[in-house]
């Protein structure tokens, strides 16, 4: 028995606990000079340190709060971005656990082709913020929202390492999901927003939508609601239609499916509909081809819908004169949001003319459509096209990239569909095909990247399916190493 390895793990235990009680000391020094922003660093010391130890509940608690991203003011902190920092301080953990356990750094964060492309729109996106332009402000917050979701990414796909781990960060997408509906369905209750939804928003109060009958939940916008569901219902649909998956679990999906679907139809986001189907129907081609299978899932849909065109001409008609009028009104009429969108779209394709190659910087639209509009609140309109986003702020080479990574992650999910064994995983790479499918249709009327509960999912999303690939490439090993042992048995 090696004991220099067994005393260097046991000594790894007691290093960190006196590093605990080192820094906490200090953190304490810092609560008596500065409470609330000594609470804030002993917070994110903590959350260091739990990852650190990969204490389970924090990463499903992640997960569960991805829907969750107000911006805090606290006195002598500058990061009002708690729900973005939160996301690197995380995988500073995740590094330094797996450099104490010596686990591979280089295949983690390079060996996959997912991985490469991710690095490079990052790179594109940086580039053309601070080297080919001057920096600005809006393209630093664009980037630390843009790194956070990067190393998002990469906290889930360093720590991960099992189906089980996989099922249960679904259970806590879907009950997170859950508390999503619910709030939803509150705001239709009370005829608004709530109070909860100013006092969460505090500090973003101008930003807060008029309340016309489309719920908003958690989220600042209806359309941000609504593409937080397309991203999680093909999951559901999954899980639902996956035979090997454990009862509660794929009751679990079925209540968030029907909640989810409910839901959507109150947001009356038009876009968000036509991804939907679209999605659907790339899942009625893989994970719901069964025949028992796909007629059950229609049937809930069906129903769910119904039950939401219900509940949305109720939601409608109580928010009397601010309502835009019946549901169907906004499928049969040009809305001032709709003519809108096409005087960005051609300011946005003016600022790609002008710098066609990197474009204007990430994340500086926002702040170059002002002069466009001439007045109204700072920071407001954003490019409401993924494609516009990409090709005005970082040129053509990033358009190019950013397809190029979308690609790569289609390709990917339907590799693991073909090779499918029966087991749970290609579900799963199935869904992400599915939402991705939604991204990139609804991406055609939003830009909804740059909010960090969308982003978080996202990007959660392409750890799933990097997650999935690394459980698909261990199986076969250990399939192998099993034989192996048998036939060793026998000898």
């Amino acid at each position: 028995m090696n004991t220099a390895y067994i005393s260097s793990t046991e000594a790894r235990p007691r290093a960190a606990l006196v590093w605990t009680v080192a820094i906490t000391a200090s953190a304490s020094v810092l609560l008596a000079a500065n409470v609330p922003a000594g609470v804030v660093v002993l917070a994110f010391m903590l959350l260091f340190f739990t990852a650190f130890f990969r204490f389970a509940p924090l990463l499903y608690l992640m997960i569960f709060l991805i829907p969750l991203a107000p911006m805090a003011e606290v006195h002598g902190v500058s990061v009002h971005d708690f729900a973005s920092l939160s996301r690197i301080v995380l995988f500073v953990g995740v590094l330094a656990s797996r450099v104490v356990r010596d686990e591979p750094i280089v295949s983690w964060l390079v060996g996959g082709k997912l991985e490469k492309w991710g690095l490079a729109l990052f790179s594109i996106a940086v580039f053309s913020a601070v080297i080919a332009h001057p920096l600005e402000s809006g393209s630093e917050r664009s980037l630390f929202r843009l790194t956070s979701y990067l190393l998002f990414y990469y906290s889930f796909t360093g720590w991960i390492a099992s189906s089980a781990q996989l099922r249960k960060c679904l259970v806590a997408l879907f009950l997170s999901t859950l508390v999503v509906c619910g709030l939803a369905f509150q705001q239709v209750a009370v005829n608004g927003l709530g109070s909860w939804f100013f006092q969460l928003y505090s500090n973003q109060a101008e930003m807060a939508p008029q309340w016309v009958g489309r719920v908003t939940s958690v989220f600042l916008g209806v359309n941000s609601l609504a593409a937080h569901l397309n991203i999680i219902l093909p999951l559901t649909l999954a899980v639902f239609a996956c035979g090997v998956i454990e009862r509660r679990l794929r009751t679990l999906a079925v209540v968030c499916l029907c909640l989810g679907v409910i839901v959507l139809v109150l947001t009356l986001s038009r876009g968000a509909f036509l991804a939907f189907f679209v999605m659907l129907a790339i899942l009625l081609k893989t994970v719901l081809r069964t025949p028992g299978v796909w007629r059950k899932a229609l049937a809930i849909i069906a129903a769910s819908a119904i039950a939401g065109c219900a509940l949305s001409y109720y939601a409608i008609h109580a928010a009397g004169e601010g309502s835009d009028g019946s549901p169907m009104d906004r499928f049969t009429s040009v809305d001032e949001g709709t003519l809108m969108r096409g005087f960005i779209y051609a300011s946005a394709w003016s600022m790609f003319t002008a710098s066609p190659l990197t474009g204007i910087g990430y994340g500086n639209f926002r702040a170059r459509f002002n002069s466009y509009i001439g007045d109204g609140p700072d920071d407001r309109w954003d490019v409401h096209s993924l494609y516009f986003k990409y090709l005005a702020e970082t040129g053509i080479l990033g358009l190019v990239i950013f397809l190029g990574f979308v690609i790569c992650a289609i390709c990917l999910a339907r590799k693991i569909w073909r090779d499918r064994d029966g087991t749970f995983e290609p579900m799963i790479a199935a869904a992400i095909l599915g939402a991705i499918a939604t991204v990139l249709v609804q991406g055609t009327v939003e830009s909804l990247i740059e909010n960090p509960e969308f982003g978080g999912l996202l990007w959660f999303m392409f750890a799933l399916l990097a997650i999935v690939r690394n459980l698909k490439q261990v199986q076969p090993e250990r399939a192998l190493s099993a034989k192996a042992l048998a036939a060793g048995a026998q000898m």
